[in-house]
């Protein structure tokens, strides 16, 4: 072969395509990507990620037609800030056989989730004294504050981990981050060392913390710094939420009666006004959830709608989920507004190794400049030829046509910019990009007689959930004592 032949072969291949070219990745059970594409409930353990900016329609194009169709032999946790996923989509969800749980810990909701108690040991309870302060103080950080620098942190998190592990093994079943955050607070050092001596994980925990500590005044600062970080945990409402034990990760694994009778969908609702707020609270959350899923490798597949990630807090062990639940049948759509969000929140290598885990992708209109060039770089490159035409001045000599190959995005940023609102661009593993018609749920009667019309409105349901959980009157309270 010529070598004038080989650079023509190497050049680009790529071409921008219509849903057709998706056939490969679809089959029944997984993610829906849009009208007539439908990925296989094995190839979305593969993950995929839903970019775009607020107001793309996430939402009313993904999420709510995914949950709607959602396979009957699969349970999902789903983010839903405002609530209206769970309003929209929860009675059809029931009327199809799924339990449906609610977790809100900012109103007069009583299902709760107690991480302690999902704990199981040394590792973890010491992991959730990590997850609080490491986002505790990065939402100090993005507000321009300071919750510590990381000596304080470093300081301040063995005498954590010491009042967690004591409250835990007080009391197994139901151990109090609020009980935890009263010893802290109200008790100097030789009160302490006299509480954690009964137990010599948290006596061992508290020895590290006092030869750092040294004295009561360097503990005044140490107090401060896990007050600051932990915040949080002093909103009765959180505490409340943090101390009942009414949801455990193996539920969607088994059904909340562990018979594997009923899959469970799982909402969680912060609103995003509350987000950095919330950021400890939520990235405990999720890494159970991801870590105890792994654990559990039979019963009901999970699927997990994350909307609005870069709001969760940080997951430290989302990318190595990413790369290993396949086998666990567990399968990630992460929704985000750019790829920058992604940078900024794990940093570039963290973000790329995520990234690239997550094998379909899929694009919305109006992106950003770096999500741009991000999509079209991944479209790869096509060659066009180019016809050059030569017109002689003297009539007797014939123009001359040339004929030259040249290579060229298959699809620029700009035309990403510019996509159709009502398409999308999904790239999925070795295939050629695709472009595919959305699906708005509101324009489709399919959809629209099966969703819950209004407001979000749950009222209405308290009663049910008080007398689901056994919540006695004693424990009721106002949503928001500040309103």
């Amino acid at each position: 072969m010529s070598s004038a032949a080989a650079t023509v072969n190497n050049r680009g291949t790529a071409s921008l395509m219509d849903h057709r070219a998706l056939r490969p990745v679809m089959g029944k059970g997984g993610f829906i990507l849009g009208k007539n594409v439908r990925m296989s409930k094995k190839l979305s353990y593969e993950h995929l990620a839903l970019i775009g900016p607020t107001g793309s329609g996430k939402s009313s194009t993904f999420f709510i037609p995914n949950l709607l169709e959602l396979d009957e032999e699969v349970s999902a946790v789903v983010t839903d800030p405002k609530g209206e996923l769970y309003w929209k989509t929860g009675p059809e969800l029931r009327r199809r056989g799924f339990d449906t749980i609610r977790l809100s810990p900012f109103e007069n909701h009583f299902p709760g989730y107690n991480p302690l108690s999902v704990a199981k040991d040394y590792a973890e309870i010491k992991e959730i004294a990590q997850l609080i302060l490491m986002n505790g103080g990065l939402a100090f950080e993005i507000q321009g504050k300071s919750g510590g620098d990381s000596t304080w942190l470093n300081m301040s998190l063995p005498l954590l981990v010491a009042a967690f592990l004591y409250v835990k093994y007080r009391n197994p079943e139901c151990p109090r981050i609020g009980d935890a955050m009263d010893i802290i607070l109200f008790m100097d050092m030789e009160e302490m060392e006299a509480l954690f001596n009964d137990y010599k994980l948290a006596r061992r925990e508290y020895a590290l913390f006092k030869q750092a500590a040294g004295s009561d005044k360097i503990l005044a600062s140490i107090k401060v710094t896990i007050a600051t970080n932990m915040q949080l945990f002093m909103d009765d409402r959180v505490v409340h939420f943090a101390q009942r034990n009414d949801i455990q990760p193996k539920h969607l694994r088994y059904g909340l009666n562990n018979d594997n009778k009923k899959p469970v969908v799982l909402f969680v609702s912060v609103p995003e006004t509350k987000s950095l707020y919330a950021a400890p609270l939520m990235a405990v959350l999720y890494q159970q959830l991801l870590q105890r899923l792994q654990d559990i490798t039979d019963g009901f597949p999970v699927l997990f709608f994350l909307d609005e990630f870069a709001n969760l807090g940080i997951i430290p062990i989302i990318d190595t989920v990413a790369a290993t639940a396949r086998s666990r049948r567990m399968g990630l759509a992460l929704g985000i507004q750019g790829i920058e969000q992604l940078s900024q929140k794990y940093g570039e290598d963290k973000a790329a190794n995520l990234l690239n885990n997550l094998k379909t992708k899929i694009f919305l209109s109006g992106l950003s400049q770096v999500s741009c060039e991000y999509a079209s770089w991944f479209c790869g490159t096509s060659t066009i030829k180019i016809e050059t035409i030569s017109t002689a001045f003297l009539a007797m000599i014939p123009d001359k046509k040339t004929i030259t190959s040249a290579e060229r995005d298959a699809v620029t940023s700009d035309e990403v910019r510019r996509l159709d609102p009502r398409k999308a661009l999904v790239i999925s593993d070795y295939l050629n990009a695709a472009t595919v018609d959305k699906i708005f749920y509101y324009e489709d009667d399919k959809y629209t007689k099966r969703v819950r019309e209004g407001d979000p409105d749950f009222s209405t349901e308290f009663e049910d959930l008080r007398v689901l959980y056994g919540i006695s009157e004693d424990e009721k309270f106002d949503a928001d004592p500040f309103n």
